[in-house]
């Protein structure tokens, strides 16, 4: 399994997000550019990060905001 992160600069949120899901699976953190965040909006995403987890090439799962309990289901299992 793989996630990306979309984050935005000085998102304490994101880094938390990103710091954790690192323990369990590789982690692209990606800054969002102004272009990335009007099309997370339009995709529903209310607040950063968004993030997407992969396994393979296939998304299995996506969440926005911090949320722990979407982080510990891939974390704890390590």
């Amino acid at each position: 399994m793989q996630a990306i992160v979309y984050t935005k600069p000085g998102c304490m949120k994101c880094r938390q997000t990103v710091r954790q899901l690192s323990k369990a699976m590789h982690t692209k953190a990606v800054t969002a550019t102004a272009d990335d965040i009007k099309a997370l909006k339009a995709g529903g995403v209310q607040s950063m990060p968004a993030v997407y987890i992969f396994e393979g090439s296939k998304p299995i799962d996506y969440w926005s905001d911090l949320q722990v309990d979407k982080i510990k289901q891939y974390t704890e299992a390590i």
